[in-house]
């Protein structure tokens, strides 16, 4: 018996079984496109890597659907269903997604840049690392959502909720956040440099350390939120609710509309830096 020929035919089946893993991993379900464009219902399908740019999906259902690594540019997502899908490293630039419900599901890396997401429902998402630079997200729900290192410079989030959002070091440079939830958020060393956050409440919020350097945080209510080490230098604070606000160690000098009145109602300690003539109690 030749043992070397049959090792031989081992390799080769070893090999060839290797690589058809490798591929079924890497490459979608032909017939699962089909379906989709189809039936537009594909609830579970396997559709990574798929190239679904510009494709007409409104009112779609595609919970639970693998789209890792899809190419979903300018695609007409409106309405869809996608509680749940694996969308992360997703190309969906341009896409429109209005009204879309994303709950749950996990977009870490994906390309949402200049998309469309009003109304959008993204409750409990994974957003980490997202780009949604110039994004429309205004009415969005994003409660408890987890956009760690996300790229929302220039967003529009007017109106959206963010209530328990983890927004640890996200960009927020020149976002719209007008009237917008972001009671008990995290954005702890957060770049809201330039943000408009006129009306917004940051109840209870964590802002240690983050930079709200020439912010307009006018009309916003900052009760109970932690203020540590935030850079507060040339915000516009007129009006701004700051009971109970802990303002250790944050720069305000130069901030816009600071009152007394106001300032009597947080607590700070010593490294609390405050426009010349302002004080304020030490915090307990």
């Amino acid at each position: 018996m030749n043992w070397r020929k049959i090792d031989s035919i081992f390799v080769l089946v070893a090999l060839a079984g290797a690589l058809s893993v490798s591929v079924s991993a890497y490459a979608f379900e032909q017939n699962s496109l089909d379906t989709l464009m189809s039936t537009k219902s594909c609830a579970g399908c396997d559709l990574n890597n798929a190239d679904l740019g510009k494709a007409e999906l409104s009112e779609a259902d595609l919970t639970r659907a693998d789209l890792r690594g899809a190419v979903l540019d300018k695609a007409n997502l409106r309405g869809a269903k996608l509680g749940g899908a694996r969308l992360s490293g997703a190309d969906l630039e341009k896409a429109n997604l209005d009204g879309a419900d994303l709950r749950r599901a996990n977009l870490v890396r994906a390309d949402l840049e200049k998309a469309s997401l009003i109304g959008t429902i993204l409750v409990e998402s994974k957003l980490s690392g997202a780009d949604l630079q110039e994004a429309n997200l205004s009415d969005a729900d994003l409660g408890k959502a987890t956009l760690e290192y996300a790229d929302l410079e220039r967003a529009n989030l007017t109106n959206a909720i963010l209530t328990g959002a983890n927004l640890h070091r996200a960009k927020l440079k020149r976002a719209d956040l007008t009237g917008s939830s972001l009671e008990g958020a995290r954005l702890e060393r957060a770049n809201v440099e330039r943000a408009n956050l006129r009306g917004a409440s940051l109840r209870g919020a964590n802002l240690k350390t983050a930079n709200f350097g020439r912010a307009n945080l006018e009309g916003a209510n900052l009760q109970g939120a932690a203020l540590n080490h935030a850079n507060l230098r040339r915000a516009d604070l007129k009006s701004a609710v700051l009971k109970g606000a802990d303002l250790s160690g944050a720069n305000l000098w130069g901030a816009k509309g600071l009152t007394r009145t106001e300032l009597a109602t947080a607590c700070g300690d010593q490294s609390t830096v405050l426009p010349d003539g302002f004080s304020v109690r030490p915090c307990k």
